[in-house]
């Protein structure tokens, strides 16, 4: 029995070595795992922190590419806009190449009708010469009259009508003065009767109107009286027939009937003696208007001589166009002044824009850089170097076209201040233009107020020419009855003869004295209409090189204005097209970007999800460790008691035993 407790005894001896040396071997492994574990905790911290930060430069990145978005939208609307501005300006263009025409046309019809005033010059000039020669004429016939009526009048006798020929003379003059007034008169009279004809005409229109109405009306009547009397004389016939008949023949009262169509064609009839008297009455007024538009005629053939004045009215209109056209051309003028404003504005825009650009062009740049730093500090990627050289070339040529730009804007802003120069150089020519205008408009009122009084002249001329020829006739007519009259044996008659030859030789000469002073006045007038119109050919002909000149000036102006907006279009149109290019490329290296760090996440992601597993796994196997010390321990103890038992139990036995 002890040798089987001895046993037992060295059996939980080697049990207790085995686990110690199992405990020692466990806790051997758990100081092993320890570090492992806090390298693992470690490595998913730093993993953690790669993946916030990889995070954050995506989220930046993010952000760069929506900015980036949006400055390529804000430089598309600027595009747009310029090219809304470039139609309009186009639009603007071809409204003065408008302008510029009907200006051409204004001037040349201009030009015609001053030559048309100068042949009506020439004309009135041949009239004139014409009226002079006939007054020589007429001054001979007179002298040739008086020779012939001097002896007549040295035969004696015939002094009554002698007298009756100066009352007759003196009747005349007054008979003058009464006919310029009754002229004066019938001037008025045409007038009103050119109104009375124009309401005649109107009132003749409406009655023929009514008249066709009031024909149709009576075509109507007659036609209902034709069939009243039909039915009246089919009524006499059914008079005769029996009552019962009629009430059977005409159950509903037709007695009333045929009385409402006799009183119908009464009513008729006196419409149609009204209509008839209108009728008579527009008769009436139709001859009086006829009469009235004789007269008319006849005053409109005196009154055609009046409108020769009004030629020079319309040149003077034709004139007032040209200054309006001249204004107009001055307003566009102005408005391209406003429009190259716009376009410095607009050019001012675009730097700013460029710089706007070239900020976020250095800001990227910048940001690459960083990233180009990081990349390489985290990973040694040779493809990656490469795309970031690419990208770094691609913003040295984004600069270099920023450089090529921003010498282009400072090109078209000194084309801007020549343009500007010479809108005012052009301002300058339109006052002196304006000056010239006004100089033009004193010398046509002077020339208008000596052509009407030439022509007032003129027609004085006309006068006492026909006046005189008049009283010579008169008097050549009286001289022959006289002649007739008065018998040879008269020689009291000389005397008085003589005294009226010689009264009627001073009238001549007073007449003749006033017919050379029209004609000095004409040719001192004719002289001065022709220096008149020479200045005014000459200003003319100032004032169409001027605006040859401004039509050059302006097509230079429209020449450079378009070579400027085609190169500023076609220089904007390739910046957009590259930094478009840029701007793609640009995307596409930060998506490749954000792919790899993507990419980069989720291989750090699984890296950190490994560590947590394996840290998992390690705190598993710890916990386990520690349990199946626990349990050594505890082991070890219950051995450690059951030893010290089983020692007890032998001791006690032993000393039993002894006993």
């Amino acid at each position: 029995m002890r040798s089987a407790a001895t046993k037992d005894l060295k059996s939980a001896r080697e049990e207790l070595s085995a686990t110690a040396t199992q405990l020692a071997y466990a806790r051997s492994e758990l100081a092993g795992a320890l570090p492992l574990l806090k390298s693992r905790e470690n490595e998913l911290s730093t993993a953690k922190s790669d993946l916030a930060s990889t995070r954050s430069n995506l989220a930046d990145a993010v952000a760069e590419i929506s900015s980036l978005k949006t400055s390529l939208e804000q430089m598309a609307h600027s595009y747009e806009q310029e090219k809304l501005g470039k139609e309009v300006a186009e639009k603007r263009l071809v409204t003065t190449k408008q302008g510029l025409a009907t200006l051409r046309e204004n001037y040349e019809s201009l030009h015609s009708s001053f030559v048309a005033l100068g042949k009506s010059h020439e004309a009135s000039e041949a009239l004139l010469s014409q009226a002079v020669a006939e007054a020589t004429e007429i001054k001979r016939s007179a002298a040739d009259a008086l020779t012939s009526v001097k002896p007549l009048l040295e035969a004696g006798g015939g002094f009554s009508r002698v007298f009756e020929m100066r009352d007759t003379i003196q009747e005349l003059q007054g008979e003058l003065g009464s006919s310029q007034r009754v002229t004066d008169l019938l001037r008025d009279k045409l007038h009103h009767l050119s109104s009375q004809l124009a309401d005649a005409q109107a009132q003749i229109k409406d009655f023929e109107d009514t008249e066709r109405g009031t024909l149709s009306v009576l075509r109507d009547r007659l036609d209902d009286k034709q069939s009243l009397e039909v039915l009246c004389s089919v009524g006499g016939h059914l008079y005769q027939l029996p009552l019962f008949v009629w009430t059977f023949m005409f159950p509903f009262s037709q007695g009333s009937k045929v009385e409402d169509l006799t009183d119908r064609l009464a009513k008729h009839e006196r419409e149609s003696i009204d209509s008839l008297a209108e009728a008579a009455g527009v008769e009436n007024l139709k001859t009086f208007s006829s009469t009235n538009l004789l007269e008319l005629q006849e005053l409109r053939v005196r009154s055609e001589c009046t409108h020769l004045l009004f030629g020079f009215t319309s040149t003077y209109g034709l004139l007032n166009r040209g200054l309006s056209k001249l204004l107009a051309s001055q307003e566009v003028i102005n408005a391209k002044d406003k429009e190259i404003i716009s376009l410095k504005a607009e050019v001012k825009a675009l730097g700013e824009s460029k710089a706007e650009l070239r900020a976020l062009v250095a800001e990227a740049k910048k940001a690459v850089a960083e990233k180009d730093r990081e990349l390489r500090a985290r990973d040694s990627n040779i493809l990656f170097e490469q795309k970031v050289e690419d990208l770094n070339s691609q913003v040295d040529s984004a600069e270099a076209s920023l450089k090529v730009t921003r010498e282009w804007l400072a090109l078209a802003e000194s084309e801007a201040r020549e343009r500007k120069e010479e809108s005012d150089i052009l301002k300058t020519k339109v006052e002196s233009l304006e000056v010239a205008w006004t100089k033009w408009e004193g010398l046509n009122s002077k020339l208008q107020t000596q052509i009407h009084e030439l022509s007032t002249k003129e027609g004085l001329a006309v006068r006492t020419t026909q006046l005189v020829q008049a009283e010579i006739k008169r008097v050549t007519a009286e001289a022959k009855k006289a002649s007739e009259e008065v018998s040879p044996s008269e020689s009291s008659v000389g005397v008085a003869g003589n005294d009226i030859n010689n009264a009627l030789q001073n009238k001549l000469d007073e007449q003749t004295a006033a017919l050379s002073l029209v004609k000095d006045q004409s040719t001192a007038n004719e002289a001065g209409v022709q220096e008149i119109v020479h200045n005014l050919r000459t200003e003319l002909a100032v004032v169409h090189e001027q605006k040859l000149a401004l039509e050059r000036e302006t097509a230079n102006l429209k020449a450079s204005f378009n070579q400027l907006t085609r190169e500023s279009a076609a220089s904007l149109a390739s910046a957009q097209v590259d930094f478009e290019k840029r701007m793609n490329q640009q995307e596409k290296a930060n998506e490749h970007l954000v792919s790899a760090q993507e990419k980069r996440t989720v291989a750090a992601e699984k890296v950190a999800t490994l560590a947590e597993n394996d840290a998992k796994e390690a705190r598993v196997a710890r916990e386990e460790l520690a349990g199946r010390l626990a349990l050594a321990e505890m082991s070890v103890i219950v051995i450690a008691e059951d030893g010290k038992a089983a020692a007890t139990r032998e001791s006690g036995q032993m000393k039993v035993m002894k006993a």
